[in-house]
C-alpha cells in the first residue's frame, strides 16, 4: 500500500510513482517560480485572453443583477476579453458594464468597440475590454468585405481587427480578430478568415494574429467532412487551440462553437502550452443550470500569452528542477563506495570526496551531464548495472518512471530565458554511520560550487536527507528549485 502526502498546487503536474511492493512516502518541496517581482521592478507576468459570446447582451441583460455580477467576475479574470453579440441599439449597456467592472477591479479597464454590424436590422457589436496597465490599443478597424447593399459582402458580421501592444509578453505586437459567424454560412465564413489574415499581413505589416470568437464551428453547422474545404484549417500557417471535441455550450448540446486560432512565427512559441481551454463559469461560481443559461448559452474560451523576462531577471536568475530518490536500507558497502568514486571519475563523472571530523571520507558525490532525458536514464541504468550494491532496483525504477512520465513539467515554460535543456545525474553516497546512496536528476542548471567551502562539523556519522523517523524505506523528493539545491542541507563536510 502506498502512503502519500498532499501535493501543493504548484506540483500537481509532477509524476511521483513507483512500481514497488514497499510502502512509499512522497515528500514534496516546491519552490516553483510562477510569478516573480523584484524590488527594482523586474516582473514576470503572463497575459490572460478570452472570448465570450454573451448572447444578446443589451438593456435587458444589464438589468439582471445575477447576470451582471457573474459577468464582472468573468471579465476581471482576463487582461483582454472579447465580448460578442452585443445587441443594443442605445449602445449604452456595454459602457455601463465597463463602469461596473472598474468599480470592482483593482485595475482599470478600457473598451475598444466596433460599429454595429449585420445585414439585417438585428445589428451586433464586438467589444474588447482590456486592462490599461497591461496592453495598449495601437489601431483598430472593421474588415472591408465588400458592399452590403448589392450583396457583394462575404460576412454577415464583418470581422473586427484590433492591434495590441503588450510590452510584458514574448509576443509584444499582435492583432486580434473578432468573429461571430452566421450559422448557416459558418463553413464559408471560417474559410474566408484566411483572407482576413492575409489582409492584416499586408495592411498592418505583422504576422502574429489571434483569431477568436463564436465560429459556430461544430455540430450541424460544420460537419467533420467540411473541414477539408476550410483553408483556415488546412493551411499550416494556422494553429487551432480549441479542438473539435470540446464543448463550449451551456445547454445540453455538445458543440465546439467557440474557437481560438493562432497565426504568425512568434505566436506559436508565445502561447502558454495547455492554457487554451473552456471556462465553465457555472461550476466556478456555483450557478444552477437556469442561472447559467441566463448569463449566456456559451462558455468563454481562454488562453495565455507567455511573459518575457525583464533583463534583470534573465541576467541574474537561473532555474533548476530536480528530484532525488533515497533508499533507507543500508545496503552499500564502504569499499564499494570508494571503488565507485574511482570508477565514476574515469567514466565522465566529476567527483568530490568530503571528509568527516576524523579525517576519513564520509561522503562521495559524483555527477555527470547527460545529453538528454533518455541519456539520463541510460547513465542511471549503467550505474546500477556496474554497482548493484549502491543503488537499488526500486530506486532505478522510480527514476526511470519519473523521467519517462514528463518530469520537466515542474519548470514553467514562461521561464525559458533562464532554463536550458541540460540534464544531470548526481549520486550521493554516505559512508559514516549509514552506508547508502541516493540518486538525483537535475534539469536545466547544475551548481557544483555548492560543494565548495564546507566546514568540518561531523561527529562520526553523516545525516541522511531521507531519514525522518518513518518506517518507509523509499523516499522520492520531487522539487522545483531556483538556484537552491535540495542537497544543500549537507553542510557538515569539507572537501578533501
Amino acid at each position: 500500500m502506498a502512503e502519500t502526502f498532499p501535493v501543493p498546487p504548484c506540483c500537481t503536474q509532477l509524476p511521483v510513482m513507483a512500481r514497488t511492493k514497499m510502502m512509499l512516502q512522497t515528500l514534496v518541496i516546491c519552490l516553483l517560480l510562477i510569478h516573480v517581482k523584484f524590488s527594482d521592478g523586474g516582473e514576470i507576468d503572463e497575459l490572460d485572453i478570452a472570448a465570450f459570446n454573451v448572447q444578446v447582451f443589451g438593456r435587458t441583460k444589464i438589468s439582471k443583477q445575477m447576470v451582471v455580477d457573474t459577468l464582472k467576475k468573468v471579465i476581471v479574470r482576463y487582461d483582454i476579453i472579447l465580448i460578442q453579440e452585443i445587441r443594443d441599439s442605445s449602445e449604452t449597456a456595454i459602457y455601463e458594464l465597463l463602469d461596473m467592472v472598474n468599480e470592482v477591479s483593482d485595475h482599470e479597464y478600457s473598451l475598444e468597440i466596433s460599429d454595429r454590424l449585420g445585414r439585417s436590422s438585428s445589428k451586433e457589436q464586438y467589444g474588447f475590454l482590456y486592462r490599461n496597465d497591461k496592453v495598449q490599443v495601437v489601431e483598430s478597424y472593421v474588415y472591408d468585405d465588400g458592399e452590403e447593399t448589392n450583396g457583394d459582402d462575404t460576412f454577415e458580421r464583418e470581422p473586427f481587427v484590433v492591434r495590441f501592444s503588450s510590452p510584458t509578453t514574448l509576443v509584444s505586437d499582435f492583432a486580434m480578430v473578432a468573429i461571430h459567424t452566421k450559422p448557416s454560412d459558418a463553413v464559408g465564413e471560417i474559410d474566408r478568415l484566411t483572407d482576413v489574415y492575409d489582409d492584416i499581413v499586408i495592411r498592418l505589416g505583422i504576422q502574429d494574429v489571434i483569431l477568436l470568437g463564436d465560429f459556430n464551428g461544430g455540430c450541424t453547422y460544420v460537419d467533420q467532412s467540411d473541414w477539408s474545404n476550410v483553408r483556415l484549417r488546412t493551411d499550416d500557417r494556422f494553429t487551432w487551440l480549441i479542438g473539435d471535441r470540446i464543448d463550449t455550450t451551456v445547454a445540453d448540446t455538445f458543440c465546439a462553437y467557440d474557437r481560438i486560432v493562432l497565426a504568425g512565427p512568434s505566436m506559436a512559441d508565445g502561447v502558454w502550452s495547455g492554457s487554451a481551454r473552456v471556462f465553465y463559469f457555472d461550476a466556478e461560481y456555483d450557478l444552477t443550470a437556469d442561472e447559467a443559461a441566463e448569463v449566456s448559452d456559451h462558455y468563454p474560451v481562454e488562453m495565455k500569452l507567455l511573459p518575457k523576462l525583464e533583463e534583470n531577471i534573465g541576467s541574474h536568475v537561473r532555474l533548476q528542477g530536480a528530484f532525488a530518490v533515497y533508499d533507507n536500507r543500508d545496503i552499500a558497502n564502504p569499499d564499494n563506495i570508494r571503488e565507485f568514486a574511482s570508477w565514476s571519475s574515469s567514466h565522465g563523472f566529476l567527483v568530490k570526496e568530503l571528509t568527516g571530523s576524523d579525517g576519513t571520507v564520509a561522503m562521495v558525490i559524483a555527477w555527470k551531464q547527460a545529453d538528454d532525458r533518455m541519456n539520463a536514464i541510460s547513465v542511471v541504468e549503467s550505474l546500477q548495472s556496474n554497482f548493484t550494491t549502491l543503488l537499488t532496483t526500486e530506486q532505478i525504477s522510480v527514476v526511470r518512471e519519473n523521467l519517462e512520465s514528463g518530469f520537466n513539467n515542474v519548470l514553467s515554460e514562461s521561464l525559458d530565458a533562464v532554463r536550458s535543456d541540460d540534464w544531470y545525474v548526481e549520486v550521493t553516497c554516505f559512508i559514516h554511520g549509514h552506508s547508502r546512496c541516493s540518486i538525483a536528476i537535475l534539469s536545466s542548471y547544475y551548481d557544483a560550487s555548492r560543494w565548495d567551502g564546507f566546514t568540518d562539523k561531523v561527529n562520526g556519522s553523516a545525516p541522511s536527507l531521507a531519514e525522518n523517523g518513518s518506517a518507509s524505506s523509499l523516499k522520492v523528493w520531487p522539487t522545483g528549485i531556483l538556484v537552491v539545491s535540495i542537497i544543500s542541507l549537507l553542510t557538515s563536510y569539507k572537501e578533501t
